[in-house]
């Protein structure tokens, strides 16, 4: 594991200090993101700041104390040790929200909160090494664009221009310099060269796009309304609309909030969390996989076209070994 400099932790707080005043029982708080290392290792955050790991691939679970009560939407780790997580809190009397950003060294057993100079509320973290990464999250009058980079571990953060947006919900980056953001309100963009570049959308009808996941050759987008884009990703090419086995009253009843890729393989699931659907051949064909739950899923996570988990309201968690024929409880609340 790459050291961390001294550099790096000035202006940190240290979470064990604040240990003391958590409360005890978290394991129904909604759970927003899920990743894993191997088939044994992962970590789910959700609200109330918490942060759930575990090492038996989802079959226990211990909660990891984070010193903070804030809206965690989203977990990424570059290795077992090294791992960040992003969120928000918002403001009383309507006044904005702030981002939170966690940063572990050792796996998670101390979570440090970075103070990044009250940046707006956050959605996404990503990072593509130990240097270059990525968080993204609300636009304001201080920082149109929402989107912010780092290319020095985290020590500081750099908004990137482009225009002023409501805010981004999802975002992945296939290297250092690109990369596609999804939000409210029809909002589709790229990352280019440091720059944010709105994408022209006019068939969304209004709705938000809630997570994006670029593969291979393969962007796809989910949101509201059953929303499910598709992007080839040669030059030139733009978001369609997927082909669904879903009448028009059933589309109009989904929320999408989830995508999961792993080959060609794709995942989308959210409200009601009943179905997840699945496509083996990148968004041409797809089916429904029945999850026995109806809660609803905000996160998933696939480490291979086999192995996946899912995570929710109320502490839902949900494991599949056989690419999503058959779900399972987690292990943090049974159905």
């Amino acid at each position: 594991m790459r050291p961390i400099s001294a550099a790096l932790l000035a202006g940190v707080a240290l979470v064990s200090a604040a240990r003391a005043g958590d409360l005890p029982a978290f394991d129904d708080a909604p759970l927003h993101a899920i990743q894993f290392v191997d088939p044994n290792e992962g970590w789910a955050v959700g609200d109330d700041g918490v942060v759930w790991h575990t090492i038996d691939g989802g079959k226990n679970w211990e909660r990891q104390a984070t010193g903070v009560r804030s809206s965690l939407r989203s977990v990424h780790f570059l290795n077992p040790y090294t791992g960040w997580i992003a969120g928000r809190e918002e403001l009383p009397n309507g006044g904005g929200s702030n981002g939170v950003l966690l940063f572990t060294k050792d796996g998670g057993l101390n979570w440090q909160l970075m103070t990044l100079n009250s940046l707006p509320g956050l959605h996404r973290v990503r990072f593509i090494d130990n240097k270059t990464g990525y968080v993204l999250g609300d636009g304001c009058d201080q920082f149109p664009s929402g989107v912010f980079m780092t290319t020095d571990t985290g020590r500081s953060w750099q908004p990137l221009p482009g225009p002023r947006v409501p805010g981004w919900q999802g975002g992945d980056f296939v290297d250092a310099d690109s990369g596609a953001l999804g939000g409210a309100w029809n909002r589709l963009a790229s990352v280019r060269g440091g720059k944010v570049i709105a994408a022209a959308v006019d068939t969304l009808g209004g709705r938000t796009v809630r997570d994006l996941r670029l593969t291979g050759r393969t962007g796809v987008a989910v949101g509201q309304g059953g929303l499910v884009l598709l992007k080839d990703e040669k030059p030139g090419a733009t978001w369609e609309i997927a082909k669904l086995p879903l009448s028009d009253e059933m589309r109009a009843n989904l929320d999408f909030s989830a995508v999961a890729c792993a080959g060609k393989h794709i995942w989308v699931a959210g409200r009601p969390g009943t179905i997840v659907l699945h496509s083996a051949d990148q968004g041409t064909t797809w089916e429904m996989q029945k999850t026995g739950q109806a809660l609803p899923i905000n996160g998933l996570y696939f480490l291979d076209e086999k192995t996946g988990w899912a995570v929710g309201e109320f502490g839902t968690v949900l494991t599949t070994m056989d690419g999503g024929k058959t779900w399972k409880s987690g292990g943090l609340q049974d159905f």
